[in-house]
């Protein structure tokens, strides 16, 4: 396409752009780790939330809980969530590096 005097071409490029970052395997993965990170986070913060929903179940110590402790879900989480980051970082360097 030529590059006209209406300006299309250059916000046809950026709307391609924007769709090639939005369907990178890079930032889908983000989105999915950071999603479950942010949840993780939250179940450790407040492990009552997590519980709510799980009043009519005995709940019975595994070795999981006993080697994690209380904070398994926190460190989990957080480095759910820092590796989340470094994904979509790493998408967003990705495609601006294939947008030039």
């Amino acid at each position: 396409m030529t590059n006209d005097d209406t300006g299309s071409a250059p916000a046809e490029k950026a709307e391609r752009s924007i769709l090639a970052l939005l369907f990178d395997i890079r930032a889908i993965i983000a989105a999915l780790l950071g999603i479950y990170g942010v949840l993780l986070l939250v179940a450790g913060i407040a492990p009552g939330f997590a519980e709510a929903g799980a009043k009519h179940f005995q709940h019975t110590p595994d070795r999981a809980d006993m080697s994690a402790g209380s904070a398994g879900n926190l460190w989990v989480g957080g480095a759910l969530v820092l590796v989340a980051a470094a994904f979509a970082v790493w998408a967003l360097i990705g495609s601006r590096r294939a947008g030039s």
